[in-house]
């Protein structure tokens, strides 16, 4: 198994600033994270990405067949008293995604995939608080012997990004390889209010977050990966690690300047999960040396994260699969033409 998601499965209401309001789409922290690595495990290892499921008895049939469709390892969980867990998603300033649920939620715990092929995947993504994300990896390391070869990504839930929280979110980075926040919840953990990388200060915010990151990374433990990895919007991401600081930019931004294949950006929700899900799975099949062009595997999965509402559109061809109309490796290769960043057959 290659990745999995202790994020939930949600159904989603999205309600934009002019009021418009659509229903039943496909949501979810983990559900989006799903969608990020199932990209780039392809078909052929499709079923090497595994996550659960929890539905409820109001769950949409046509859901269903679109989750079948992507051929991972899903464990399907029907629970005829309860609802399907339901949020309500809107927007603030800068693209700001505000959040609440609708219905009870179902978290899931490590002992939801202990003892299942999903707890032994090389690569495990987490979106929570700090102490949940602490009782998790704890529980991961305990129940699996070769823990150390499991690596952890963890991407913090934007409420307690605050100061209050700091202390406890450098002590998990003990425990886990990846801390991924975006930009605002990264600044808000130090007090700070959101450093604007695309405005006319640009220069002086990617300061701002670079000294942020090399604060963070002192609290890693020995033997993980490492890394702190900011994540920007359209901007792209800032990867921080031992080996100093690395600007990447957005995929949009690289199709615009190299005439790469791209759609336009309809839909932000869930781009920052997808990401963390292109980024696992590529560290889960090249290695932590891989961990730039990981990376890139997150932002190539977001950028087919934002053209339409909800998760990316998957068809089978007789050329092999497409998201979004065209093969996930014609974005990649337009990407790394254009950055001159190793491909994977430098750590195959």
């Amino acid at each position: 198994m290659l990745f999995t998601t202790l994020g939930m499965f949600i159904i989603d209401r999205i309600e934009y600033r002019d009021g418009s309001v659509v229903d039943d789409i496909v949501g979810g922290a983990g559900t989006f994270a799903l969608y990020g690595a199932r990209t780039f495990a392809g078909g052929e290892l499709a079923g090497r990405v595994g996550w659960i499921v929890d539905a409820g008895h109001d769950f949409p049939p046509d859901l269903r067949r679109q989750l079948d469709a992507l051929g991972s390892a899903m464990l399907f969980r029907v629970d005829s008293g309860r609802k399907t867990t339901r949020g309500w998603n809107g927007y603030g300033e800068h693209e700001l995604r505000l959040f609440r649920y609708l219905t009870p939620k179902r978290q899931l715990v490590a002992a939801d995939v202990v003892g299942t092929p999903l707890g032994a995947a090389r690569a495990v993504h987490l979106v929570c608080s700090a102490a949940r994300a602490r009782e998790l990896a704890l529980e991961l390391r305990r129940t699996r012997p070769s823990s150390a070869a499991q690596l952890i990504v963890w991407e913090p839930v934007p409420a307690l990004c605050t100061p209050a929280e700091l202390t406890a979110t450098l002590e998990v980075l003990e425990l886990v390889d990846v801390l991924s926040p975006n930009a605002q919840e990264m600044a808000g953990l130090f007090g700070l209010d959101e450093p604007l990388v695309e405005g006319p200060d640009a220069d002086a915010a990617e300061a701002v977050l670079e000294a942020l990151a090399d604060r963070a990374l002192p609290s890693f433990g020995r033997g993980r990966l490492a890394a702190v990895i900011v994540r920007c919007g359209a901007r792209g991401c800032l990867v921080s690690s031992a080996a100093g600081h690395r600007w990447l930019p957005s995929y949009h931004l690289v199709a615009a300047a190299a005439a790469g294949p791209a759609g336009p950006v309809v839909d932000t929700t869930g781009a920052g999960n997808t990401f963390m899900g292109g980024l696992a799975v590529g560290l889960a099949r090249h290695g932590p040396a891989a961990l730039l062009l990981a990376a890139v595997y997150g932002l190539v999965a977001a950028s087919l994260a934002v053209e339409q509402l909800g998760p990316p559109a998957l068809a089978y061809t007789d050329a092999g699969e497409t998201w979004n109309g065209a093969p996930v490796a014609a974005r990649l290769d337009a990407y790394l033409a254009h950055t001159g960043l190793p491909g994977p057959d430098t750590f195959n």
